[in-house]
């Protein structure tokens, strides 16, 4: 069997709260018909184990809770190349950051193209296993920013 070529990671804490909003569209990505060369996988809070995924891919599309000082519920399509540059950018939330996961993937000759959709979260520090009211409305324009990048 060939090995699928574009990964969607969906990342993030389902208990706490939007912080779990990457793992959330990424199980709604699963009832969506995608085609055969992608796969979709729920991260979770991994963290370097997160590499082995990478093998084989040409692109890589990380969905996530990015936190800034935007309206909670905003996304954004980020390059991770341009924001690995800049130290104030806080690409996870989780306890080891996508920056330092991917430059082990970079050793490990393993570089994928890889693109971030991003949510901004409301509530994610405490326990909560739904997502706030603004966030939850986020994910159909999260989910059709990830199709988009899949045609690109």
């Amino acid at each position: 069997m060939e090995p699928k070529k574009i990964l969607i990671l969906g990342l993030g804490n389902i208990l706490l709260g939007d912080e779990g909003v990457g793992v959330r569209v990424a199980e709604q990505l699963l009832s969506h018909p995608l085609p055969d060369e992608i796969e979709v996988i729920d991260g979770g809070t991994a963290g370097y184990e997160l590499i082995n995924f990478f093998e084989g891919k040409e692109k890589v599309i990380i969905v996530d809770a990015v936190k800034t000082n935007d309206t909670p519920g905003s996304v954004y399509k980020l390059d991770l190349a341009l924001v690995q540059e800049d130290e104030t950018v806080q690409l996870s939330l989780h306890q080891i950051g996508l920056k330092n996961v991917f430059k082990m993937a970079s050793l490990m000759d393993l570089n994928p193209e890889v693109t971030l959709v991003g949510i901004v979260p409301k509530d994610y520090q405490d326990y909560n296993i739904g997502l706030s009211e603004e966030v939850e409305k986020a994910i159909p324009l999260a989910i059709e920013t990830v199709l988009k990048e899949i045609e690109q």
